[in-house]
């Protein structure tokens, strides 16, 4: 008895000590010693662009803006050409979007300001789902408006 208690402590440790390995291999492997962030670094941080940069990517034509904001406010108005994808309906629609966008093309997230985080959460759980280029306007729609970048619905004119 007393043998095989020891067996299963050694087979125990030999699958820590392997796990370790393979997580530390691993490019994007969970961060152990993160202050509260399990599996977070650095490299998994969305980034955030002004609206200089934004201006500037629209105007290249190749890429994605996605409001986070509800329907009904992409409806009284967004970035001419934007895509509206509502953070709290992620489930919903996701599986369309993957099909719908290659994972290379950069998206850009946005909803109202800096005071809305529905945006970055859409980011992240993008990032999440296999897209590699996506970046978070966080000024969002209200500096889009205050700069008179082209936007369609209600507040368009």
């Amino acid at each position: 008895m007393k043998n095989t208690f020891h067996e299963a402590i050694l087979i125990i440790l030999v699958a820590i000590f392997i796990s370790l390995i393979v997580n530390g291999l691993r490019p994007k492997g969970i961060d152990l010693f993160a202050n509260g962030e399990v599996g977070m670094d650095n490299q998994d941080l969305i980034t955030v662009i002004d609206i200089d940069t934004a201006i500037l990517k629209y105007n290249t034509q190749k890429v994605v803006f996605v409001d986070a904001r509800s329907s009904e406010e992409f409806l009284l108005g967004h970035i001419k050409g934007a895509i509206n994808l509502p953070d709290q309906y992620f489930d919903e629609w996701i599986e369309e979007i993957i099909y719908r966008i290659d994972p290379l093309t950069e998206i850009i997230t946005y909803c109202d300001s800096v005071h809305c985080p529905q945006a970055e959460n859409l980011a992240e759980k993008l990032c999440s789902t296999g897209f590699e280029n996506v970046v978070h306007f966080s000024e969002g729609y209200n500096q889009w408006l205050e700069y008179k970048m082209p936007v369609e619905g209600w507040t368009e004119g």
